[in-house]
């Protein structure tokens, strides 16, 4: 798909584009020109080329810890070309989203463990993403010998067979068990009910936003002009001024 390239002058999807992607997403028209306002920003927020690269994708995320944004990136740019155009992140976010299945999920979660996209997850991996994951959310804090000892007792839970490395099957079967495990793959991309009542407008800089959103945004500047002049108006202030006068007698 192409490396870095000039920006484009469009804020919005081509009416061909859209059809395509609403084949292959769990998104609506709407949906897709909104969420396409947000990857114009996140695309163009370093270098203004309408693609996203490894540095504009972990500031997005707010991800601290560089292993990690690396290989979640990695999973996103599905034609290792490093950037991630439009296609490639709604493609993944729709699998992100409430609507995606179990089986997507489950494939998604895999290939984060699988660093080297052989099919399999060995303890080495399982280890570099653990501890990437800890470091950038310390809920836990583990030495490197404990993140190991629950990289080990993973092993012995799901490696059924004793090859030391995971199976897709074998990930299947312990996820079935317990598919909480999956909830972290799960993301509200937006307020459905309000994209449904709210057109979607393109402001100038080239984000979408529901109309309803937009007018509200229009009344708070009137209402904030309004009150402005009314407090720099002469005669308003000489009738505060009588008011006070007649209130003090």
């Amino acid at each position: 798909m192409g490396n870095k390239h000039s920006s484009s002058s469009e804020h919005t999807l081509p009416a061909k584009e859209i059809k395509h992607l609403v084949e292959k997403t769990y998104f609506s028209e709407n949906e897709l020109q909104w969420i396409y306002g947000h990857y114009k920003t996140i695309s163009n927020s370093i270098e203004e080329d309408d693609l996203i690269d490894q540095e504009e994708f972990r500031q997005a995320l707010n991800l601290t810890n560089s292993d990690l944004a690396r290989r979640i990136f990695a999973v996103f740019d599905e034609n290792g070309d490093g950037c991630i155009n439009f296609e490639e992140f709604i493609q993944t976010l729709s699998l992100l989203s409430i609507r995606a299945n179990f089986n997507e999920k489950l494939q998604f979660s895999f290939r984060l463990y699988d660093l080297d996209d052989d099919g399999y997850i060995t303890k080495q991996e399982l280890f570099q993403i653990v501890k990437a994951n800890l470091a950038d959310h310390p809920v836990l804090e583990l030495t490197e010998e404990e993140i190991q000892g629950l990289v080990d007792n993973t092993f012995n839970q799901i490696d059924s067979n004793g090859d030391d490395q995971i199976s897709y099957a074998e990930y299947k079967q312990m996820v079935e068990k317990s598919p909480n495990i999956l909830d972290y793959l799960t993301i509200d991309v937006f307020n459905e009910q309000e994209l449904e009542e709210d057109e979607v407008v393109t402001i100038e800089n080239g984000i979408a936003v529901p109309r309803n959103s937009l007018d509200e945004i229009k009344r708070n500047k009137k209402d904030n002009l309004n009150s402005s002049q009314n407090n720099n108006n002469p005669n308003n202030k000489s009738n505060n001024k009588s008011n006070n006068k007649s209130n003090n007698k």
